[in-house]
C-alpha cells in the first residue's frame, strides 16, 4: 500500500524531469543548428587590398571586428546629450553601460571624424595588431511570426566609415532567407534569396543568380571601400539616393584580398541584462556631429531587425555600375562620383571651420568675377579672323562664329563619333580573334582594369578629338582666306596635312600625359621609400602641387597651338612645338587665361547638363552617350576660341612694337 503511494508520488517527478531532459536536449539541439547554420552560409568578404597601409582611404582600412573595441578601451567615452549640452556618462564604457545608456547617448572615439586624417586607420591598425580587432560577424536568426520562413543575418561593425559621409563607427550587412520553419529545415532545403545591406536601402537576388558568387555555401560578397556598403560585384557602382542608397560611387575593384569574418550567434532577441545587451542599444555608436557626419546607431534601429522581409520588399533588384567612360571629353557619371566627393568635403569644411568654408566660397567668387570685370565684351566683329581681341571679345567672337557656320561646325563635331565607331570596330574584330584581353589604365595611385574594347574606346576617342580639331582649324584657315567651305570639302582641304597635324596634337596630349603621371609617381616614390608615415599625406601633396602642376600649366599653354601652327604655317611636328612656344612667349599669362576658361568649359558643360539625368532611370552608358554628344558639340567652339587665340598672338606678333603699343587692349 504504502510502496504504490509513493510510486504514485514519485512517477510525475520522474516524468517531470525526464520532460525537461527532453526540452533541454532539444533546446540544446536547436542551438547546434542555429550554430551549424551560421557557420554554414557565413560569407566571405572581398576587400580592397592595403598596398599603403594604413594612410590611403582609396584602400580598405577596416574589416569588420567584434563591438568589444569599443567597449573597456580608455580611449573611448561614453557621452548623453542634454538640452545644456553635452554630459560625460564614463570613459572606457562597458557593454554594460552602453545597453544602459539610452537613446540620446552616443560613443565618442579618438579622433575628429570631420578631419579623420589617419589617425583612425593608425588606431585600428594598432588594435588590430595587438589582437583586440578580430574578423567576425555578428550572425542573427529571426524567425518571423505567420510561417514567413526564416532569416539568417549577417551584421557587420566597422571602427570608421571613410566614405563622402565621414562618421566614426558603421553598421552594414546582409540577410539570406529560407523557406524554412526552423534552422534544421533550413539546413536541408538551403537558401531561397539573398539580400545585401546598402548605406540606408539594398540589393536583393534569387540564391542561384549568374551574380550571387560563392565558394561552396558561403556567398562571396564586395563591400566598397571605406563606405562597406555591401555589392555582389567588384567594380564600381554609381549611387543616386534612390530608395535608400547612398550618393557617390562605392569602389570594389581590384586588387582585393579575401576575408573570412568568424560568425558569432547573438540571441534573436538580446536582453538588456545579457552578454548582448549592448545589442539593445539605441543611442549612436560614433560622436554626434552634424548631418551625415554624425555616428550610426546601431542595427536594433533598423527596419529589418524585427521586420527582415518588409526589408527585402524594399530592396532594388540590381545596382547601376559605373561605365568604362564617355565617348568623349569627360563622362557625366564619372564627373558625378566627383563632384559629390568634392561637395561632400566642403560641407565636413562647413562643419568643422565654417569661417574656412566661406572663405573658399568667396576666393571662387573672385576667380569668376575678377576675370570677367577686367576685360572688354564690346564691340565684337568676328570678321577679320586675324586681329589682338580682349579675352570677353574673343569668347563672344568665338560663339558668333559658330552660330554664323552652326551647321558645318556641328557636323565636323559629330564626326568625331565616326572615328571612334572605327575604332570600336577594330576592338571588336581583335577581341573575336585574342578574346577579351584586359589592360590596366591608371587611376590615381589605384589599377582600373579595362577591357581591350574600353581601352580602343578611349583610344579611339583623343585621335577623334585630334582629327575633328584639325578639320576645325582648317575650315577656320579657309574661312581666312576667303572660302567657306562645307564638311567633306573642309576635310578634303586638311588631307596636305593631316597626318602632321593630328600626330602633333596626339602627341602633345601623349607627352603631357606621361609628364603628369611621371610627376605624380616621383613623389610617391619618395613617400614609399622614406616611410615618412606621419608626413606622408604632406609630402605627396606638397610635391605635386609646387613642383608638378606649374610645370605641367607652363607646357600646357606653351603647346596649345601646335596643330594651329601645322595648319596655318605648314610647319612640321617639331617645328610646330617650337613655334607654338615662341609664339605664347610674351603673352603667357594672357593664353593662361584663355586656356583655363576653355578647360572649364570643356570639362564641366557635359557633366553640369547630365547631372540630372543622374537620378532618373536612365542608364549610366545612356547618361555619357548625352554627355559624348554635349561635347562632340561644343568641341567646335572650344577649337574656334583656341584658333581665334591663335590669331590674336600672331597679330600682335607681327605689328612693330609702336603699333603694338596703340592696338593693345584691355584683357
Amino acid at each position: 500500500m504504502i510502496g504504490a503511494f509513493r510510486a504514485r508520488l514519485v512517477a510525475p517527478v520522474v516524468l517531470a524531469a525526464v520532460l525537461s531532459l527532453v526540452i533541454a536536449a532539444a533546446a540544446h539541439a536547436a542551438d547546434d543548428a542555429d550554430e551549424l547554420l551560421a557557420r554554414k552560409f557565413s560569407p566571405i568578404l572581398m576587400l580592397r587590398a592595403q598596398e599603403n597601409p594604413p594612410c590611403d582611404s582609396n584602400e580598405e582600412q577596416y574589416h569588420p571586428t567584434l563591438v568589444d573595441v569599443v567597449f573597456d578601451n580608455p580611449s573611448v567615452t561614453l557621452v548623453r546629450t542634454r538640452p545644456d549640452g553635452h554630459e560625460q556618462i564614463t570613459r572606457a564604457p562597458s557593454g554594460a553601460d552602453v545597453a544602459a545608456a539610452g537613446s540620446r547617448a552616443y560613443l565618442n572615439l579618438p579622433g575628429n571624424p570631420v578631419e579623420p586624417g589617419c589617425g583612425y586607420a593608425r588606431d585600428f591598425a594598432a588594435l588590430n595588431q595587438a589582437g583586440r580587432a578580430p574578423a567576425v560577424t555578428y550572425a542573427r536568426i529571426i524567425r518571423p511570426q505567420g510561417g514567413e520562413g526564416l532569416v539568417l543575418q549577417y551584421w557587420f561593425f566597422y571602427w570608421f566609415n571613410q566614405f563622402n559621409d565621414l562618421h566614426e563607427a558603421d553598421w552594414e550587412g546582409m540577410q539570406i532567407v529560407f523557406q524554412a520553419d526552423s534552422a534544421r529545415e533550413a539546413l536541408s532545403v538551403g537558401p531561397a534569396e539573398i539580400g545585401l545591406f546598402q548605406h540606408a536601402g539594398g540589393e536583393k537576388a534569387g540564391w542561384h543568380d549568374e551574380k550571387v558568387k560563392k565558394k561552396g555555401t558561403h556567398p562571396v560578397v564586395h563591400p566598397g571601400a571605406g563606405s562597406h556598403a555591401t555589392f555582389y560585384e567588384s567594380t564600381i557602382f554609381l549611387e543616386n539616393g534612390e530608395n535608400g542608397s547612398g550618393l557617390g560611387c562605392d569602389n570594389t575593384t581590384e586588387e582585393l584580398r579575401e576575408l573570412r569574418p568568424r560568425p558569432q550567434l547573438i540571441p534573436t532577441h538580446p536582453a538588456r541584462d545579457g552578454p548582448y545587451g549592448w545589442a539593445t542599444y539605441r543611442g549612436m555608436w560614433g560622436e554626434q556631429e552634424e548631418g551625415f557626419n554624425t555616428g550610426p546607431h546601431g542595427p536594433i534601429t533598423k527596419t529589418q531587425w524585427l521586420r527582415p522581409f518588409d526589408k527585402m520588399g524594399e530592396m532594388r533588384q540590381s545596382s547601376a555600375q559605373l561605365p568604362g567612360g564617355a565617348l568623349l571629353g569627360p563622362a557625366v557619371t564619372t564627373a558625378f562620383c566627383s563632384t559629390v566627393a568634392e561637395a561632400s568635403r566642403a560641407v565636413d569644411l562647413a562643419t568643422d571651420d565654417r569661417s574656412g568654408a566661406i572663405a573658399l566660397g568667396l576666393l571662387g567668387f573672385l576667380i569668376v568675377a575678377v576675370p570677367a570685370g577686367l576685360t572688354r565684351w564690346r564691340p565684337v566683329a568676328p570678321i577679320p579672323l586675324r586681329r589682338p581681341r580682349a579675352f570677353g571679345q574673343l569668347l563672344i567672337a568665338s560663339f558668333r562664329l559658330y552660330a554664323r557656320h552652326s551647321v558645318t561646325l556641328a557636323l565636323l563635331g559629330l564626326s568625331s563619333f565616326l572615328i571612334i565607331g572605327v575604332f570600336a570596330g577594330l576592338a571588336w574584330l581583335l577581341t573575336q580573334v585574342i578574346g577579351d584581353s584586359h589592360v590596366v589604365e591608371a587611376v590615381g595611385e589605384t589599377g582600373v582594369h579595362l577591357p581591350l574594347s574600353g581601352s580602343a574606346v578611349a583610344i579611339g576617342s583623343t585621335v577623334a578629338s585630334a582629327v575633328a580639331s584639325v578639320a576645325i582649324i582648317t575650315f577656320v584657315r579657309e574661312l581666312e582666306r576667303g572660302r567657306t567651305l562645307g564638311p567633306v570639302a573642309t576635310y578634303r582641304a586638311l588631307l596636305p596635312h593631316f597626318w602632321r597635324a593630328l600626330a602633333a596634337g596626339v602627341l602633345a596630349q601623349v607627352l603631357l600625359s606621361l609628364f603628369v603621371i611621371t610627376i605624380v609617381r616621383i613623389p610617391i616614390a619618395i613617400r614609399d621609400l622614406v616611410d615618412w608615415q606621419v608626413f606622408e599625406e604632406e609630402l605627396t601633396l606638397l610635391a605635386i602641387t609646387m613642383i608638378g602642376i606649374p610645370i605641367a600649366i607652363w607646357k600646357l599653354v606653351d603647346w596649345w597651338f601646335v596643330q594651329q601652327e601645322v595648319v596655318f604655317e605648314d610647319r612640321t611636328v617639331h617645328e610646330s612645338f617650337r613655334c607654338s612656344s615662341q609664339l605664347v612667349r610674351g603673352h603667357w599669362w594672357r593664353a593662361l587665361r584663355v586656356v583655363v576658361f576653355l578647360w572649364l568649359i570643356g570639362v564641366i558643360a557635359g557633366p553640369v547638363l547630365g547631372f540630372a539625368l543622374v537620378f532618373t532611370t536612365i542608364p549610366p552608358w545612356a547618361i555619357n552617350f548625352f554627355g559624348s554628344l554635349v561635347f562632340a558639340l561644343l568641341l567646335p567652339y572650344l577649337v574656334l576660341a583656341r584658333t581665334l587665340l591663335y590669331l590674336d598672338l600672331a597679330a600682335r606678333k607681327e605689328q612693330s612694337p609702336s603699333v603694338h603699343v596703340a592696338a593693345e587692349v584691355v584683357g
